[in-house]
């Protein structure tokens, strides 16, 4: 598989063994969240301080997996592409837009839009129970 151009400063290559680190530790959590948001929804469980702040790091790990995505190359007919304007389109193209509306910390922006304290949202108090 050939390079189609020279790499940009800081791109990462996509086969590299940080980015699979990198997206094994994402699909750790995403499997984390689809087991664990329904299980405290349905059994109404407490959320603890751990678990607030584990929360927390979750939504800023989403976010930064959009930046990585915007300098990480990709392959376009077994040909890597290392350019991040090429990078950038093509990222912007569909996957860009699932990412952010997945990514959104909709929790920080209530509780900022609220001035309430997230892990009440988290947990469900918000109106001071």
């Amino acid at each position: 598989m050939e390079s189609a151009q020279t790499r940009d400063c800081c791109v990462i290559k996509p086969d590299s063994g940080y980015r699979a680190i990198w997206d094994f530790t994402l699909m750790v959590i995403l499997t984390y969240q689809a087991v664990m948001i329904p299980v405290r929804v349905a059994y109404d469980l407490e959320q603890s301080d751990f678990t607030c702040k584990s929360e927390v790091v979750i939504d800023v790990l989403f976010i930064l997996d959009i930046a990585l995505n915007f300098n990480t190359g990709f392959y376009r007919e077994d040909v890597r592409v290392m350019q991040r304007s090429e990078i950038c389109t093509d990222y912007l193209r569909v996957w860009f837009w699932i990412d952010l509306v997945s990514s959104i910390p909709y929790t920080w922006i209530f509780a900022w839009i609220y001035d309430l304290d997230l892990c009440s949202i988290e947990e469900g108090k918000i109106d001071g129970e």
